[in-house]
């Protein structure tokens, strides 16, 4: 007696435990945080949504805005393909510093080829922690690729992907809703070896501090100039000595920060 009773006990809670794992199991979209310190928000060009067959540029922007406390915060893009598939990043920025209040904006440029897919396209903006595949938040937009044949190039197959053009300036960290007072015109060459030019312009009058960190976020290089007049400048940094990888460029003037990816080869 005991044991159907316990066997029937048993049954019932396998029958209450099943459901609730089908239900975690079929959640999976991801979870932002409630209180979240990092807001994302993308803003398409209407006009550029509906791309010819012959191709065309999508362009957007973004905006990362630091609602609670300083933090560092990776950005990045991923794009939806028509037949499901997701490739990317496409934009990346690593371990960008945010102080509360400031905001990280780009103007972006992704150019759809005539050898790209027909279909619907996805660009998926996020911002958090990319190798551990955590989200602090997400925004996205959706364009469309007419249908066409081109060449080679047949419809619902994929000859070649979506390229991201880098705009003129890097990313941009302005403290509040200021306007930058500062512009990154220009890095060269890349790589560069035994020197890198750097060239940018200024709205005002001020500090400007330049650097260079290694993926660690060690800095290994930093000029300062203690008064830097507005207009055009050009900067040329010494990286002789400094082991060949991948860098992170940072300008600082006027509480506005610019960050930039720079390759050194030997």
């Amino acid at each position: 007696m005991q044991r159907g009773i316990l066997t029937l006990l048993l049954s019932l809670a396998i029958l209450i435990i099943l459901p609730q794992c089908h239900a975690l199991a079929g959640n999976s979209e991801p979870q932002l945080p409630e209180n979240r310190d990092m807001v994302l928000d993308l803003e398409e060009d209407p006009a550029s949504c509906i791309v010819a067959q012959s191709g065309s540029m999508v362009i957007f922007d973004f905006t990362v805005t630091c609602m609670l406390e300083d933090d560092t915060v990776d950005i990045w893009f991923d794009l939806g393909l028509p037949d499901g598939q997701e490739i990317g990043p496409y934009y990346m920025w690593w371990s960008v510093p945010i102080t509360a209040g400031s905001t990280a904006y780009k103007h972006c440029l992704l150019y759809i080829s005539p050898m790209c897919m027909p279909g619907v396209y996805t660009v998926y903006g996020r911002c958090g922690t990319h190798c551990t595949g955590q989200i602090e938040d997400e925004d996205s937009f959706t364009f469309e690729k007419l249908t066409g044949q081109l060449g080679n190039a047949m419809p619902g197959k994929v000859t070649q992907v979506p390229k991201a053009f880098s705009h003129s300036q890097g990313l941009i960290v302005t403290e509040g809703s200021s306007e930058p007072v500062m512009d990154l015109l220009g890095v060269f060459p890349q790589p560069c070896n035994p020197e890198l030019n750097v060239e940018f312009s200024l709205a005002e009058q001020g500090q400007l501090e330049v650097s260079l960190f290694n993926l660690q976020g060690r800095r290994v290089l930093k000029h300062t100039i203690t008064v830097a007049e507005p207009g055009d400048h050009s900067l040329i940094l010494p990286t002789a000595e400094i082991p060949s990888g991948v860098y992170f460029l940072r300008l600082n003037a006027n509480g506005t920060s610019i960050q930039r990816t720079v390759t050194i080869m030997k």
